[in-house]
């Protein structure tokens, strides 16, 4: 009897074995044949079950972002970080990968050596430093930040809306807890949502047309188009892939649905955010209908719109057509037609903010309509994020250091920095979102304003030159 009880403890601890070792054996491979989570696109294994790089100190790539050291780098080595969503690059990192022409040697004929040089742009004048009370307002706001980071949903209890509204404020570098019945495991919250892992037992994505597309109603999108949305603000480029079973495409897809639903008499804002990032021109297309649309006819429908009745005081509404004129300006298009129509109205409409302003920084129940405020944090939280999220992505960078749009810098801070104990992910929908808001807007305005202003770390001394 006893021998027989050896026998078998024996060979469970041979199997505990050889299933580590199997499973080592399988992540340190470069192909995946029997790992149901890998799907070859385009010549790569693309891993649904992603954990983010850790380093020695506290955080990982997020802090890069938000401490104003740039971009987060995503590394290429790592089969299984290739799931990470890829941000665009900037035209300036463009220009520093492609490579560089030869010089031109003795050999070459006049022809090649008497072309008239290129005209090099000016480099841009480095930005003021911060001045001590902006410093320390900056190393608020990152702590604040870095504190709410820290805080992953669930996909086993959080829905696909409550996911995508925490993707909001930290864009690609959001992590989720992702369970099973095996366990849990962190992986990316942007690539959770495109690859269609239940969340709270929703499938967030479905087949529509002919498409992939985002369903909507509860536990998946609030709103059409939210999905669209939150890729466009967290600018994840449009050949990452997307899946339904075991079809897989890439958001360009999501982009052709989105196309489709195009309507007049319905706010289009969340639409204009996510189409005017990932269509480069002003094409036109025919939505199910048959009627013809354009980025130009969407901008027009917004700003004919009551933006001062709509949902949370039109602030969705200005955020759309402030982020589509931002993207003409990054692309160097032309400001004319529907664009300049726009560009006049919102400006009107962040001169009027700033008046309706509280003393404290604040905005109210009221929004935009008259200055208001209440004594529920979280209303003003929802007010005062929803509208400085508009004017950090709107405002002309000379404005940002308006003494008005730092106090409310500082006001939101505050606000949540009280509160950097609370679960986001035991929140409620609605107050999870208004979070989110708040959080996006500290972050934009942290990598529109206090990032260019801050000077990079001093290089790290070689340890073994220090010795």
């Amino acid at each position: 009897m006893t021998h027989t009880i050896r026998t078998t403890l024996v060979c469970l601890l041979l199997a505990l074995v050889w299933m580590k070792v199997a499973t080592a054996a399988r992540s340190g491979t470069k192909e995946h044949p029997g790992d149901r989570n890998a799907v070859t696109v385009e010549g790569r294994v693309i891993h649904t079950a992603v954990t983010l790089p850790q380093t020695d100190r506290a955080g990982s790539a997020f802090d890069a972002d938000v401490f104003g050291l740039g971009e987060p780098v995503l590394m290429a080595a790592s089969p299984t970080y290739l799931a990470q969503p890829m941000e665009d690059v900037t035209e300036e990192e463009e220009v520093a990968q492609e490579p560089q022409d030869e010089e031109a040697t003795p050999d070459q004929t006049t022809d090649e050596t008497d072309e008239e040089p290129e005209v090099q742009e000016p480099e841009p004048e480095p930005k003021p430093e911060l001045t001590a009370e902006q410093a320390a307002l900056r190393d608020r706001v990152r702590r604040t930040l870095v504190a709410f980071h820290k805080q992953a949903l669930n996909t086993r209890k959080n829905t696909a809306t409550e996911i995508m509204h925490y993707c909001r404020a930290f864009g690609i570098q959001s992590e989720v807890v992702h369970s099973t019945r095996s366990g849990s495991q962190k992986i990316n919250g942007i690539t959770c949502l495109c690859w269609n892992y239940p969340c709270a037992g929703y499938q967030p994505l479905g087949l529509s047309d002919g498409h992939i597309a985002a369903r909507i109603g509860y536990g998946l999108q609030a709103q059409p188009s939210q999905l669209l949305a939150l890729l466009a603000l967290a600018r994840v480029k449009s050949d990452y892939p997307i899946r339904v079973g075991e079809d897989v495409r890439s958001i360009a897809d999501l982009v052709e649905s989105e196309k489709l639903d195009c309507r007049g008499g319905v706010d289009l804002s969340l639409k204009l955010i996510g189409l005017s990032f990932y269509l480069e021109d002003d094409p036109t297309w025919q939505n199910r209908q048959g009627e013809d649309w354009s980025l130009s006819k969407i901008i027009k429908q917004e700003v004919d719109s009551q933006v001062l009745q709509s949902r949370d005081g039109g602030t969705g509404r200005l955020l759309g057509l402030g982020y589509a004129l931002a993207q003409r300006a990054k692309r160097d298009q032309p400001i004319d037609g529907q664009f300049e129509r726009a560009e006049k109205f919102v400006r009107e409409f962040q001169v009027y903010a700033l008046k309706v302003q509280n003393t404290d920084g604040s905005w109210g129940p009221r929004y935009l309509a008259a200055k208001s405020t209440s004594r529920d944090w979280l209303t003003q939280l929802r007010a005062t994020g929803h509208v400085l999220e508009w004017l950090a992505v709107s405002l002309p960078e000379d404005d940002l250091e308006n003494p008005r749009v730092l106090r409310s810098v500082e006001y939101l801070n505050r606000l949540l920095g009280q509160r950097t104990r609370n679960n986001l992910a035991s929140m409620k929908t609605r107050d999870l979102e208004s979070t989110a808001h708040a959080l996006h807007a500290l972050r934009v305005y942290d990598r529109r304003f206090f990032g260019p202003r801050t000077p990079p770390p001093a290089p790290k001394e070689n340890e073994q030159a220090a010795r």
